[in-house]
Order: structure tokens, then C-alpha cells, then sequence
């Protein structure tokens, strides 16, 4: 089933917002998904709003079309980098400074990282160690990190991996991150796969130390990306890397 509305309040309903949202779309999803209805289902909008920014974008010179699939000029792929830098900065200072949990820091960090000038944000990346990836696994933008070979928990079979990146989909439904984290799927944690047969829904807990069993329903395993965990000499094969959002 898939969950409700997505929260984002913070992202406004500005030109920035959709921005992110195609750039986030393009990194997670394949190109030809990128279209107007799944930005506006994926920012909770309506399908007019979605429209009236696209046409902003374009006359703005960040977008280059809108059919067959939308696609950013590269000045609108630079602009976009740099918001979801200041954004998975903000999420970084937030979590491991201020020890807010993932849920309460992406809320925040939608209305704080708009305000960071490149200096404040050189400096702040900087500051926290010049940190690769957001607290969910993301490659933070500018950073020369890349995404990592894996595969959405939907698609592996039952046994230990270890957990690569939440996708950014996510990170709008508050409840369901904070279900991740409390089942501590969090990036380099190992965990304990499980499938349900016929229901496609997994059941997966911390392996170390072991946890309880938290049931994943299929639009959310999709959207967990895992790697292989080589222990005991076993070597686990992974089916092929997938976006995990069908």
C-alpha cells in the first residue's frame, strides 16, 4: 500500500521546490518516469500547480522541456545540486550535532538549508568532516561521492546485507522514516532479510545485535537499497541494481 500524502512543508511552493523534485526524480527513477504527474504526486501538489512552475522553470531558463519527460538544462541541474547540498548539510548538522532523529531533522533542514549562503555551507561541510552522504545515504552534491551499486530489499532474496541508502522519495513521510530508523535500517547497518510469500512484503531486523522484526510493505522495500554483506566466507549475490520504484 502506499502511504499517504508526503510532508513538505518546508520546501514552499516556489520554483526551488520542483527543482529538486525533478533533480531528486532524475537520481532515483529512469528518465522517462520524470514527468509532470509523478513531480506533482511526488511534492503532494496538484497537477495545475506542477504545471504553472514547469512553465516558470522554463521561461527561467532551469528547464530545457517537458515532453516526452521533463529534463533540466545544465544551469538548472547546477542550481539544483547546490539546494539539496545546503538541504543534506543541514540534515548532517542536525543529526549528528543536535542528535535530532531523521524525521525531525529533514522537516528542519527544509527550511534552514534555504538560507545558506556557499560560504556557510563550505564551511559547515567543513565543520562535520567533510561528510560524503546524508544521514539516509544520499550522495551529498558537490562532494564527488556517487551512488553505489545495490538493490531495493523488494528484489534480494532471504539473508544478511547491509543497508546502502534510503531513497530520497522517502524522507516526506515522517512516519515512515521513523519507522526505519527505530528497525535500524540505517546506511552501513547489517540486517536480516526475510520474505512473504504471496504478499511481497519483507520482514527485516538489526543483525547486529540482533532486533525486532519490522514488516516492510512492497512500495517501501522498493525504495530501501541494500549491498551485499561477505561473511563466514558466504558471498551473497545480488540481482541486478534496480531504482526500486516501480
Amino acid at each position: 500500500m502506499k502511504p499517504e500524502q508526503p510532508s513538505r512543508a518546508g520546501w514552499g511552493g516556489g520554483a526551488d521546490a520542483y527543482l529538486m523534485a525533478i533533480y531528486v526524480l532524475f537520481r532515483e527513477e529512469p528518465p522517462e518516469r520524470v514527468v509532470s504527474a509523478r513531480v506533482a504526486e511526488y511534492l503532494g501538489v496538484s497537477p495545475v500547480s506542477v504545471s504553472r512552475a514547469l512553465t516558470r522553470l522554463l521561461h527561467g531558463g532551469d528547464l530545457e522541456r517537458k515532453v516526452p519527460w521533463l529534463k533540466l538544462t545544465a544551469s538548472g541541474w547546477r542550481r539544483a545540486e547546490v539546494l539539496l547540498r545546503h538541504h543534506h548539510l543541514a540534515e548532517r548538522w542536525l543529526t549528528d550535532e543536535l542528535g535530532l532523529n531523521w524525521a525531525l531533522a529533514h522537516q528542519e533542514a527544509e527550511r534552514i538549508g534555504q538560507a545558506f549562503s556557499p560560504q556557510v555551507a563550505e564551511a559547515l561541510w567543513q565543520r562535520l568532516g567533510r561528510p560524503q552522504r546524508c544521514p539516509h545515504g544520499s550522495p551529498i552534491p558537490g562532494t564527488g561521492a556517487a551512488n553505489t551499486v545495490a538493490v531495493a530489499l523488494s528484489g534480494v532474496d532471504a539473508g544478511t546485507y547491509v543497508v546502502d541508502r534510503v531513497l530520497e522519495q522517502v524522507e516526506g513521510f515522517t512516519e515512515l522514516l521513523t519507522r526505519l530508523q527505530s528497525a535500524g535500517l540505517m546506511p552501513g547497518k547489517q540486517v536480516e532479510v526475510a520474505r512473504h510469500q504471496p504478499t511481497e512484503e519483507v520482514s527485516v531486523r538489526s543483525a547486529r545485535p540482533p532486533g525486532p522484526w519490522t514488516i516492510l510493505e512492497p512500495w517501501l522495500a522498493r525504495r530501501v537499497l541494500v549491498r551485499a554483506h561477505y561473511g563466514r566466507g558466504d558471498q551473497l549475490a545480488l540481482p541486478e541494481s534496480v531504482h526500486g520504484t516501480a
